[in-house]
């Protein structure tokens, strides 16, 4: 397990995402149009100021748990790091089950662990 866990996402924590083809970072500017469209238009997104003894860590803390923790657990742990070699029925059900974890997780959380988070997951 130890190695595993040094081989998975301890290797992705060592590789910059700055060596990423071009043709990857080409999508970013994309994937920021849409995200943000997408976001105003449907009320997910909004403009408001913060007011919260927190506001001064909160960049810190939105990066450490979902950006860093989630994606280290949900790609870093569940998609074996070789996963590809293995063929391709193996590749789509590792990025199956890791996405299913994924969604299934956000509700959870809120549910069991973070009552503020449930209007976000559980409202329709």
């Amino acid at each position: 397990m130890r190695k595993y866990l040094l081989n998975n996402p301890g290797k992705s924590l060592r590789v910059s995402p700055f060596n990423a083809p071009y043709k990857a970072w080409a999508l970013v500017p994309f994937f920021i149009l849409l995200s943000a469209a997408v976001g105003f238009t449907s009320g997910l997104l909004k403009y408001e100021l913060i007011d919260s003894k927190m506001t001064a860590i909160l960049p810190f803390t939105l990066f450490v748990f979902p950006a860093l923790l989630e994606e280290l657990f949900f790609r870093g742990v569940l998609i074996p790091r070789n996963v590809v070699d293995s063929g391709r029925k193996k590749t789509f059900k590792a990025i199956g089950l890791s996405t299913l974890a994924f969604v299934l997780w956000h509700p959870a959380n809120a549910l069991l662990l973070n009552g503020s988070a449930i209007p976000l997951f559980l409202d329709s």
